[in-house]
């Protein structure tokens, strides 16, 4: 907390020195009594301040790019005693759009340090919320906060202020565009996808007969070849199977760091990887995704398993949206093209996003094909040139094809 210079401590010292001076000992008593009156408002404001809670809460926390979302601002007065007056303020992040509710007490600077502003009365035990809504145009991880309050009486006897560590963060998912037909997932013909030994069969994937055996199922026999053979046959049937796609991006815009970043490019990539993952995780495959960069939190890049379902699409999604500039390179690349190699079970779809092409990933490239993998490599920015290799789909994705937004792609599956 900060004490601020007050009149009534100002109009005490004044009167001290003046009683001093001049030797009356009534004017020295004017100003003990005033100095006692200011230290006893000054006490009972800073306890009241110590007695205050705020806190922020967006609903929801995580929003699409120009999606809003409601940012509450609470402020309790714990104590026992009224508040003449509050005021408060709360930083807001660059990049963030903010519009005051009808009916709101909450005002709204702008500048190089955008901030909301709240300033009214409390009584005791009080607890007063107000809302503003929020959003923003571009991805990212975005932190509101921290809080400043501070406490005066209209006569300015008391001015006490302290800082709140109350923060909310909003996460902003990239932008979602339609996916160029290179990409999209064929129906995987009866039989070319094969589960675990226990797996259930799937009833789709016939794949022959054989003769009956005690504990078949009757749903099993086959009636035309029981028939021709005149002996018992049971369908076979492969075990179930998804689709498994493993996605792989490079956030980087060049070889090496000194060449810096383009955003476009980079932004164009992160559009280009989330609309693949929704993509295929619509479809139904299990989509697992890996990044070579940094990600808020984790510097080294990110990484899960293939996996279908709305917690791994929200993974996905948030950390694309959290992803920082500058942090890949073609070493890291290298490292989880060569993992993929070894764990990846035959006919997993590879789809790897890159902004250019590095020499050093060909012999990982042909270690993903003998493994049969099926390896589909995505140039995003179009003025950098990728050789062909042999059996890999190139598909060059430029920032102008990123323009045709989908109106439903953003919508969680």
């Amino acid at each position: 907390m900060k004490r601020q210079t007050a009149l009534l401590r100002d109009i005490g010292a004044l009167l001290a020195v003046v009683g001093l001076l001049t030797g009356r000992p009534s004017v020295v008593a004017a100003a003990t009594f005033v100095f006692a009156v200011w230290l006893l408002s000054d006490r009972a404001g800073r306890r009241a301040l110590q007695r205050m809670v705020t806190t922020q809460t967006l609903s929801p926390a995580a929003v699409r790019v120009n999606q809003v979302a409601d940012l509450a601002v609470s402020v309790t007065n714990a104590s026992a005693w009224p508040i003449p007056l509050l005021e408060w303020s709360g930083q807001l992040p660059q990049g963030i759009e903010v519009m005051a509710r009808e009916g709101s007490l909450i005002t709204i600077s702008g500048g190089r340090k955008p901030a909301v502003h709240g300033r009214y009365s409390m009584r005791r035990w009080e607890e007063v919320i107000q809302h503003v809504l929020v959003r923003s145009n571009r991805r990212g991880r975005y932190v509101f906060g921290p809080t400043y309050l501070e406490i005066r009486d209209p006569l300015g006897f008391a001015d006490v202020d302290k800082s709140e560590a109350s923060e909310a963060i909003l996460t902003v998912f990239p932008a979602l565009c339609e996916v160029p037909s290179a990409l999209t997932m064929p129906t995987a013909p009866y039989g070319t996808r094969r589960g675990l030994p226990w797996s259930p069969p799937d009833p789709t994937r016939y794949v022959g007969i054989r003769p009956y055996e005690p504990g078949d199922s009757p749903r099993l026999i086959h009636p035309f070849a029981s028939a021709r053979t005149g002996t018992l046959q049971v369908k076979r049937l492969e075990t179930e199977a998804d689709d498994e796609v493993e996605l792989v991006a490079l956030a980087s815009t060049a070889p090496y760091l000194w060449e810096g970043v383009d955003p476009l490019k980079l932004e164009s990539l992160i559009v280009a990887a989330a609309s693949t993952a929704y993509h295929y995780i619509h479809q139904g495959a299990a989509v697992g995704f890996s990044l070579a960069g940094s990600v808020y939190g984790q510097p080294h890049g990110f990484a899960v398993k293939p996996e279908n379902s709305k917690d791994q699409w929200a993974r996905i999604q948030t950390a694309l949206a959290w992803v920082t500039p500058g942090g890949g390179t073609a070493g890291d690349l290298t490292a989880i093209l060569g993992r993929l190699a070894s764990r990846s079970r035959p006919g997993t779809r590879i789809c790897v996003f890159t902004c250019f092409f590095a020499r050093d990933w060909i012999p990982y490239v042909e270690r993903l094909r003998r493994r049969g993998l099926r390896v589909t490599w995505v140039a995003v920015g179009g003025d950098t040139e990728f050789p062909a290799l042999p059996g890999v789909s190139i598909v060059h994705w430029t920032p102008e094809s990123l323009k045709l937004q989908t109106s439903e792609a953003n919508t969680p599956v």
